[in-house]
């Protein structure tokens, strides 16, 4: 039996709106006509990508029997899909709803709303469903169709090396296993292999690591983007720091009164004569009070960049944290700690006025490893916790082309701890207002200084 056709458009986008707004929110299973009803399954399914432009129906089943009088069905913009015919019940627990869909394009369907007139999907007992919406994504014209073997192989691969290479794959105590049973069609059905590496980047976002990722051809597809407040004004700084100058995107330097030299290292990931700024900035204030070096904004890069700049504060080879590597067949998992040194600058004299390291939460891999290295070396560290994330990925080429990056070891702190999901801790702790006129973190390294 056929349903009501949709909403016009401009009504839909509104109870769109709304039914975005309330889908998130703990809702009653029951209602004043019993319990109700609950979808066991919707093809494509929810947050499927790279779906054939063939597929010519959504089915979405239900687990008791449905009135089939009506259904409530909400699109919104450009995520309609064109449908060929009215829907229908192709039985009392199975909707089928048309469809002509194309190429790169991200759909979205909604089952009831949030007015009163929006709940004609409901169970035959009269209960209506609980307002609900599902995506999917077609894959893109002139990508190449990878064979549903390869896409088999891999998806099964993928899982062995999460569970045989993956540094941090205790870390957050996910099962591993039962989770990628709930994704493993996803990944088998995909066409492509942007559309596999989407659909295994919903698998292995469940493990929290930015350092996790897949590359198709180039392309880097994430599993996990953090989101982090980084505890510095970058506008700020500018009136507050004299002198200030950017040669380069990396590095910008200044003054802080006339005895403190300030250096800002927003990222390690230039060239080594990205990082020349620095040694000059240190050179021309050898009898000054000290230095700040502020990496609040870095978020890493190349490690090798932070030894070069660490290697300015010391005089002999110093330890700063160490690491281990999975061992499937050493005791625990992994291999030795193997400890990891900086090494002074044979060309440059130790810099032996005080320093300072602004931190913060943004920082992660080459910028906590200098944090790391600065501690080491005497610095006093300013500011708050870092993110917690060291990653040194390793790629593994899957049978369908596409690459796995998997972190391979696991990065200690000084004291043996693991430092994925823990961080560094600041010497000096200083809380941070994003609405302050003032940059209190700054101001508790200058006096650290004066």
């Amino acid at each position: 039996m056929g349903v009501p056709a949709p909403l016009p458009r401009a009504a839909a986008a509104c109870l769109w709106l709304l039914l975005l707004a309330s889908s998130g929110s703990a809702q009653s299973t029951t209602s004043a006509d019993g319990p109700k009803p609950q979808i066991t399954s919707m093809l494509p399914a929810n947050m499927s990508v790279g779906v054939s432009p063939a597929v010519n129906s959504s089915v979405v089943k239900f687990d008791r029997d449905m009135s089939t009088l009506g259904a409530s069905l909400v699109f919104a913009g450009r995520t309609l899909p064109n449908t060929t015919a009215e829907a229908s019940w192709s039985d009392p627990r199975t909707l089928v709803l048309p469809l002509h869909l194309q190429e790169n394009r991200t759909y979205a369907i909604g089952l009831n709303g949030a007015c009163r007139e929006c709940k004609g999907v409901r169970a035959a007992e009269g209960a209506p469903l609980q307002p609900a919406v599902w995506t999917f994504s077609t894959w893109a014209a002139g990508e190449p169709a990878v064979s549903p073997g390869n896409q088999r192989d891999s998806a099964i691969e993928v899982l062995r090396l999460v569970l045989a290479e993956y540094a941090y794959r205790d870390r957050l105590g996910v099962d591993w296993e039962a989770r990628w049973r709930a994704h493993r069609f996803q990944m088998e059905g995909a066409g492509t292999g942007v559309a596999f590496a989407e659909a295994a980047a919903g698998f292995l976002g469940a493990g929290r690591d930015g350092h996790v990722f897949l590359d198709v051809s180039g392309d880097v597809v994430a599993s996990h983007v953090p989101v982090v407040d980084r505890n510095v004004n970058a506008s700020l700084l500018r009136g507050i720091v004299a002198d200030w100058r950017e040669p380069n995107r990396h590095v910008a330097t200044g003054r802080l009164g006339t005895s403190v030299r300030y250096v800002a290292v927003r990222s390690w990931a230039g060239g080594e004569e990205d990082y020349y700024p620095v040694s000059e900035a240190l050179m021309s204030s050898w009898r000054w009070r000290g230095v700040i070096f502020d990496v609040r904004e870095s978020a890493g890069g190349n490690v090798s960049r932070a030894l070069e700049v660490a290697g300015h504060f010391v005089d002999r080879r110093v330890p700063y944290a160490s690491h281990r590597r999975v061992d499937a067949s050493a005791e625990g998992g992994f291999g030795p700690t193997e400890q990891l040194w900086m090494e002074p600058r044979e060309e440059h004299a130790k810099y032996d006025a005080g320093v300072v390291v602004l931190m913060g939460p943004a920082n992660v891999g080459a910028a906590e490893s200098f944090i790391l290295m600065m501690g080491a070396g005497g610095a006093t560290l300013v500011g708050q916790t870092s993110y917690g994330s060291l990653g040194n990925p390793v790629p593994h080429a899957l049978p369908n082309g596409v690459v796995l990056h998997l972190p391979s070891r696991q990065e200690l702190l000084p004291n043996g701890e693991v430092l994925e999901g823990r961080g560094v801790d600041p010497d000096v702790a200083v809380e941070w207002d994003p609405s302050g006129a003032d940059d209190p973190v700054l101001r508790a390294a200058v006096e650290r200084l004066t």
